[in-house]
């Protein structure tokens, strides 16, 4: 549980840095925050794409007879 708050708070910021990268910042630092936004995106998508393969390979496994919990 404690993960999962530090990971909301993580966000927060995240987005709280963008705000005001986007109200107050230079255009290279604007650049800079849409790679980050890119990136954090991208690492968003590898975490789904990870479960879903997960929970893929648990239903295959469970169809099968498999205990996986």
């Amino acid at each position: 549980m404690l993960r999962q708050w530090r990971i909301v708070i993580d966000e927060i910021g995240f987005l709280q840095n963008v705000l005001i990268t986007m109200r107050e910042g230079a255009s290279d630092e604007k650049r800079m925050m849409m790679d980050a936004i890119e990136n954090r995106i991208k690492v968003k998508e590898d975490m789904i794409a990870d479960f879903e393969a997960e929970m893929a390979a648990d239903i295959a496994a469970m169809e099968n007879g498999v205990k996986v919990w």
